[in-house]
């Protein structure tokens, strides 16, 4: 009983970051729940001059409003208003990545409750790049 569950679940979780619909159906998952003011922490991963810095961003009405650095020392690049990305932008960029046959999606992890993504990584052959998001709170 417990193997046949354990085999179950690990189906259901592959499913669920490998198959191109189940992106679709939590992106319209996402917005059917149509959240336009919530906050969260954003951390750039891979190739970039923002990796690995942490920022908390709020957003409200659809729009960033404010964003502030939680990271540790002096970030290398700086995310403001006018840069910092939106839930929505974080799944634009996402399908982009699939428009493009020379990037790759290796991983893509989704909050069960509302949908986001959680943590995302893309690659472009030896380079890679993506994002993870926590303390996602709706406002």
């Amino acid at each position: 009983m417990k193997k046949d569950f354990i085999f179950c679940l690990s189906i259901f979780v592959a499913g669920c970051n490998s198959s191109t619909s189940s992106k679709d159906a939590f992106q319209k998952e996402w917005q059917a729940k149509n959240i336009q003011s919530y906050s969260f922490e954003y951390k750039e991963t891979g190739f970039t001059p923002i990796a690995g810095d942490a920022w908390e961003i709020q957003v409200a009405d659809g729009e960033v409003i404010y964003v502030n650095y939680t990271g540790t020392g002096t970030p290398e690049a700086v995310l403001s208003a006018e840069t910092a990305p939106t839930i929505d932008e974080l799944f634009t960029r996402m399908k982009d990545c699939k428009a493009k046959p020379e990037c790759d999606i290796t991983l893509v992890e989704y909050d069960k409750i509302n949908a986001y993504p959680i943590q995302y990584n893309e690659s472009y052959g030896s380079e890679g790049a993506g994002f993870e998001v926590f303390n996602f709170v709706v406002q």
